[in-house]
């Protein structure tokens, strides 16, 4: 039996895209032609949900469903209010919807931790300088969210 139906979280799942939300609408923030725009080279940020209480044995029972050891970082990720997860690929929306529809094969935190919602994109000509940025970006807003764990590869 999971533990994930029985937590609840923040912010919410069901308002999320792991939820009702619909990533086409959500994207359409972030991009000005429409969502077909978003199939293009970016960097990206995910807010996931995380539990809105229960602590350190919570996080790593929840982690443990998913992996067979917990990692250095959880600790973190409960201490935090927010946790952010920044990626980057040739197709952002690609790459979202795979972490969507496939949570297990997806990042380490977004298969523990359902992703709420699209927090920002950057998009770039070529998927290199994507890639380029992604620690950039993640070492920003870890400066600029300071209550946030922020995860990046």
């Amino acid at each position: 039996m999971s533990l994930t139906s029985n937590i609840q979280w923040s912010p919410p799942i069901e308002t999320g895209l792991s939820g009702e939300a619909y990533l086409s609408e959500m994207i359409e923030d972030h991009v000005d032609g429409g969502p077909s725009e978003a199939h293009r080279p970016g960097v990206y940020v995910l807010e996931l949900s995380i539990p809105a209480t229960g602590g350190l044995e919570t996080y790593t029972r929840l982690w443990l469903e998913t992996h067979e050891t917990t990692d250095r970082y959880l600790e973190s990720i409960v201490d935090a209010n927010r946790l952010l997860y920044v990626g980057h690929s040739a197709d952002v929306y690609g790459r979202i919807q795979q972490h969507l529809e496939h949570p297990n094969r997806s990042t380490t935190v977004a298969a523990t931790f359902p992703i709420h919602h699209v927090e920002d994109v950057w998009f770039y000509d070529t998927k290199q300088a994507a890639d380029d940025r992604e620690q950039g970006h993640a070492i920003d807003l870890n400066n600029q969210i300071i209550d946030a764990h922020v995860h990046c590869r």
